[in-house]
């Protein structure tokens, strides 16, 4: 569409600082807003997303977001496993005491 390029450097400019810069895990709550909307917006138009998995060129794209999705799951789990005990501690009777330095 016409106003794709800008939409997509606002996306870029505002997530990317973010993503990068401030990598602390509790800056990516500012990612989460765009993430949901990308989700949203592939649900709701899926039928032109299989449109353009059928060109050669949309399957690579569909492929590379695939594999960005199960980078940043794998990444999120292993996070996850990395903090183990803190997750045990902090879902158990007394989480809320707690007192984690973030």
């Amino acid at each position: 569409g016409p106003g794709w390029g800008w939409a997509i450097a606002y996306l870029l400019a505002y997530t990317l600082p973010h993503a990068f810069i401030l990598a602390d895990a509790r800056m990516h709550l500012a990612l989460v807003p765009f993430i949901a909307t990308a989700a949203v917006w592939t649900v709701a138009y899926r039928d032109q997303w299989r449109a353009v998995e059928a060109t050669p060129q949309g399957r690579w794209k569909a492929w590379a977001g695939r594999a960005a999705q199960a980078g940043l799951l794998l990444s999120w789990g292993l996070d996850v496993w990395a903090h183990r005990e803190r997750w045990r501690i902090l879902l158990g009777p007394h989480g809320h005491e707690a007192h984690f330095d973030y």
